[in-house]
């Protein structure tokens, strides 16, 4: 059941990819309390995960056609470092008080971007150091370290939110 933690680069892989499942989680949660505290609807609570969702409609596909034609692990690279500076960013629009809910739509339409690009090169990746034979087993690996961490993420989140308040 774990032989494609035995691959060359899979472990790496997959630490990157759960890892992101615990921010994903803690973005889902934070975005949707923010969401509420700004405006106090929860019309905009499900707006941002409307927003945040779109990316993945738009631009999965797109995303998965370039990855055919590009380096699989230099556009993860370069996706990464896009969302840690929009992580960068956002944390500093929290902290200076200019977190608005056309910001915070904003943030959430990119975050999303973030997931998309990143689930679908990250799937792409697992294919290719995992081979055929063992791709679903690595993919079910990848979303079950992507899941199971993402919902500490979310508990991880709440708390601190509950402890803190938005300043979290």
């Amino acid at each position: 059941m774990l032989s494609s933690l035995q691959r060359p680069g899979f472990v790496w892989l997959w630490l990157a990819l759960t890892f992101n499942g615990f921010t994903n989680g803690v973005a889902s949660v934070t975005f949707g309390w923010l969401a509420l505290e700004i405006t106090g609807s929860p019309v905009a609570v499900g707006t941002i995960f409307a927003v945040r969702n779109l990316p993945r409609l738009l631009f999965s596909v797109p995303i998965g056609a370039l990855s055919d034609r590009m380096d699989r692990r230099r556009m993860l690279q370069g996706v990464n470092l896009f969302g840690a500076l929009m992580a960068l960013g956002a944390a500093g629009l929290g902290l200076t008080g200019n977190l608005t809910f056309t910001a915070l739509l904003v943030v959430a339409f990119l975050e999303g971007a973030f997931d998309a690009a990143e689930s679908t090169l990250g799937r792409t990746l697992v294919y290719d150091l995992v081979g055929g034979a063992e791709a679903v087993n690595g993919m079910a690996l990848e979303q079950l370290g992507n899941r199971g961490i993402g919902a500490a993420g979310s508990v991880a989140a709440g708390v601190l939110l509950a402890w803190y308040g938005s300043a979290a």
